[in-house]
């Protein structure tokens, strides 16, 4: 059903990835505050109030 609609999100997508523009959210693995933790990182500068 959604066939079509899938293949050109996902041409889409592929397109943003190749530009460089495709950013992966980082996953917060400590509570939020000025310093976090995230899965790959273990102590990071958060400037973001809505994470």
């Amino acid at each position: 059903m959604y066939g079509k609609l899938r293949s050109s999100l996902q041409n889409d997508l592929d397109a943003i990835k190749s530009s460089g523009l495709y950013k992966e959210e980082k996953g917060i693995t400590s509570s939020q505050g000025a310093e976090i933790s995230t899965i790959n990182q273990s102590e990071v500068l958060n400037f973001c109030a809505n994470n």
